[in-house]
C-alpha cells in the first residue's frame, strides 16, 4: 500500500510544514500572550491541516494505470 510506505515521509514533512505555518502565522501571538490552551489548539490545528493536505495530495498525485 502506497500510503503506509509514505507515512514516515508524510509525518516528517507535515511536522516541518506545521512548524513553518505556526511560526509564520502565530509567532506574534505566542510571544505576546504566551502559551495558552487556545494557542495550543490553533497550533495543533496547523499540524493536523498540514498532515491532512499532504495525504490528500498524495492520493491525487499518485500514478494511475492506463485504462
Amino acid at each position: 500500500m502506497v500510503a503506509r510506505q509514505r507515512l514516515p515521509q508524510t509525518l516528517a514533512l507535515s511536522f516541518v510544514i506545521g512548524v513553518a505555518i505556526t511560526l509564520l502565522k502565530d509567532l506574534g501571538t505566542l510571544l505576546s500572550d504566551g502559551i495558552t490552551v487556545q494557542t495550543c489548539a490553533v497550533c495543533g490545528a496547523n499540524f493536523v491541516a498540514a498532515f491532512a493536505l499532504l495525504n490528500v495530495w498524495l492520493l491525487v498525485a499518485r500514478p494511475r494505470p492506463w485504462p
